[in-house]
């Protein structure tokens, strides 16, 4: 299923697996990903705004997943490098206060490094790849998993710390202050 826009129609929230957290260039490579494997029970939250963190629009956004899904975050830098230790205990603190049955924040990235790149693009690809394949449970696209290059457009809703509008069934969520 597609919507007007060329995006895959998600699944229920009651019947989404995982949910990503991300921030960054990430989710675009992982939009990409989805949307190539047409995994729709994978949803993806990009938050631009790591500081003050969105708790509130956090808690509103990851309810409808609390019985069902697994959380992770994900990140290209290496796990001693990027946001991982920033936002770790403010996503565990969510978690626990909508009472999600699997309530351990997970991290999908790099392992941590002396360098916060690899210094090689070939490498660098091949390492992305790893990330994108722990994302979606190690499914390749029909290209042997290559997803770098697709033409995805993404669509993002501003969430403000009021709520005064309806987010969109089955959308993606970019979360900022």
């Amino acid at each position: 299923n597609k919507d007007s826009k060329n995006f895959i129609i998600l699944k229920k929230p009651a019947e989404i697996k995982k949910v990503i957290l991300c921030s960054g260039k990430v989710y675009f490579d992982l939009l990409a990903a989805r949307e190539k494997i047409k995994r729709d029970d994978v949803i993806l939250f990009r938050i631009e705004q790591l500081y003050p963190f969105p708790v509130k629009s956090l808690v509103k956004e990851l309810k409808p997943y609390a019985n069902n899904a697994k959380f992770y975050w994900c990140q290209e830098e290496p796990k001693n490098m990027g946001a991982w230790f920033s936002v770790r205990d403010y996503i565990q603190w969510t978690l626990e206060t909508i009472k999600a049955k699997n309530n351990n924040i997970s991290y999908i990235g790099r392992n941590p490094d002396a360098s916060p790149a690899t210094g090689y693009a070939k490498r660098h690809m091949v390492e992305q790849e790893e990330i994108i394949k722990k994302v979606f449970d190690n499914i390749l696209s029909d290209e042997g998993g290559r997803f770098y290059n697709c033409d995805i457009k993404y669509k993002a809703i501003k969430l403000e710390n009021n709520f005064k509008f309806k987010i969109p069934d089955n959308a993606d969520v970019l979360l900022n202050n």
